[in-house]
């Protein structure tokens, strides 16, 4: 087990950062440059090093979030848009568990992989 899985703040700050930089369209280069290389943040992001204070207030402050909502539980709906969003509702309330719980496990499958 490593130090960020132990702490769930930091897979929080750093799904929350994935989110961000996807709804905004930028390869993980753009995003953290001038703060980090691309390969510190791709490590960030995979949740192979924890992020630190500094460079993740310095991302915050540049992109104008607030750093507080960085460490909230991710809303990964924000990646659908809204009539997606309506389809999966839709469709997750009128399954059966077992279809409901293959959904799920589908679902889970796009998130990043912690290793």
């Amino acid at each position: 087990m490593t130090d960020n899985e132990l702490n769930p703040e930091a897979d929080n700050i750093r799904e929350n950062l994935w989110i961000f930089r996807l709804r905004r369209g930028l390869w993980p280069a753009l995003f953290a440059h001038p703060f980090l290389t691309e390969d510190e943040y791709l490590d960030i992001e995979c949740g192979k090093k924890p992020i630190s204070e500094r460079d993740m207030r310095a991302l915050a402050e540049h992109y104008k979030i607030d750093p507080d909502s960085l460490a909230q539980p991710p809303d990964y709906s924000l990646l659908l848009d809204a009539p997606t969003r309506r389809l999966l509702d839709y469709s997750y309330t009128v399954l059966s568990n077992r279809q409901r719980g293959q959904f799920t496990s589908f679902l889970r499958s796009f998130m990043v992989k912690r290793r």
